[in-house]
C-alpha cells in the first residue's frame, strides 16, 4: 500500500518547486519601455526607455517626464493605402529642479507601402546645417539652430509641456540650442528635436560633432532597421566664457521662439 503522507508530502514539495521557478521567472523578466501611445501624460518615465510601435529608444540618466503627445492619420501611396499613425511626444528631463534637456519624438507608429514625402529640409537661423537627401519624396536633414531662450522655446513647442512645469514650480532659464533631425525613408520616418543647454558645449563646433553623432545613433532606428536605438551621451557641462563659445556669457543670449513644429 502507498504510504499516503510520503504522496501528499511529494505533492507539496512539487507545488512549491513550481512556486519557486515562477517567483524567479517573474523577477527576471526585462523591464518594460514606457509607450508613448498607451501612456497618458503627463506621467514619470521610470525606466529609462520610451516606445512608439515596436522601437525603443534609450534615453540619457536622468529623471524624465512624458508631458504631453499628439497624432495625425497619415496613409501609403499607391494601390496599397494601409493607415498608420504619425505620434509625436514631448519629454522633460528634470533635475535639481531645473529642466535640463527638452525632447520632441516623432516616429510612425507603423510601417507604411510605398509613401511618398511631401517635406523640404529648412534651416533658419543655422549653426550648422547638412541636407543628405538622396532621393526625391524623402529627406536626411540635420540642423543645429541658434541659441534660444529656455522659456520661450519650450512654451513654443509645447503650451502643455510648459503648463507641467509651472504646476511644478519650475521656470526654465537661461540659453538653449537646438538640435534637430529627420529622415524620411522608403516606409518610415523619424524626427527628433532636443532643446539642450548651452553649457554641455564650448563651441559651435562641438555641438555640431554631437549633432552628427546624433544622426549615426538614429538614422538605421529611422528608417526601421533596428529595433532599438540610444540617444548619445551629451559632454560633460562646459565652464561659461565670455567669447567664441556656444557657452553664452549672460543667459538668454538670443530670445527666439521654437517652431511649433519642428
Amino acid at each position: 500500500m502507498a504510504n499516503p503522507f510520503r504522496s501528499s508530502r511529494r505533492g507539496v514539495l512539487e507545488n512549491l518547486r513550481c512556486l519557486l521557478v515562477a517567483a524567479c521567472a517573474a523577477s527576471c523578466l526585462p523591464a518594460w519601455a514606457t509607450d508613448l501611445v498607451a501612456a497618458k501624460p503627463p506621467v514619470e518615465i521610470t525606466d529609462g526607455e520610451v516606445s512608439i510601435g515596436p522601437r525603443t529608444l534609450h534615453l540619457p540618466p536622468g529623471r524624465w517626464f512624458y508631458v504631453d503627445h499628439q497624432e495625425k492619420q497619415v496613409t501609403g501611396s499607391g494601390y496599397a493605402r494601409a493607415p498608420s499613425v504619425d505620434d509625436t511626444a514631448f519629454l522633460l528631463r528634470v533635475e535639481h529642479g531645473e529642466a535640463t534637456l527638452a525632447v520632441r519624438l516623432g516616429l510612425l507608429r507603423s510601417d507604411l507601402v510605398a509613401p511618398s514625402w511631401n517635406f523640404t529640409c529648412l534651416a533658419p537661423g543655422t549653426i550648422y546645417f547638412k541636407d543628405r537627401t538622396a532621393v526625391p519624396g524623402s529627406a536626411d536633414c540635420l540642423h543645429v539652430g541658434d541659441r534660444r531662450d529656455a522659456r520661450s522655446a519650450i512654451e513654443g513647442w509645447s503650451p502643455t509641456g510648459a503648463a507641467w512645469l509651472a504646476a511644478q514650480g519650475i521656470t526654465p532659464t537661461g540659453a538653449l540650442v537646438f538640435v534637430r533631425y529627420h529622415r524620411f525613408g522608403p516606409n518610415s520616418h523619424g524626427m527628433i528635436a532636443l532643446l539642450i543647454p548651452t553649457e554641455h558645449f564650448e563651441s559651435e563646433t562641438a555641438v555640431s560633432a554631437w549633432a552628427e553623432s546624433l544622426r549615426d545613433a538614429l538614422k538605421p532606428w529611422f528608417e526601421h532597421r533596428s529595433s532599438q536605438a540610444s540617444l548619445p551621451p551629451l559632454p560633460e557641462p562646459a565652464p561659461e566664457t565670455s567669447s567664441g563659445g556656444a557657452a553664452p556669457s549672460e543667459p538668454g543670449a538670443q530670445a527666439a521662439s521654437a517652431p511649433s513644429s519642428p
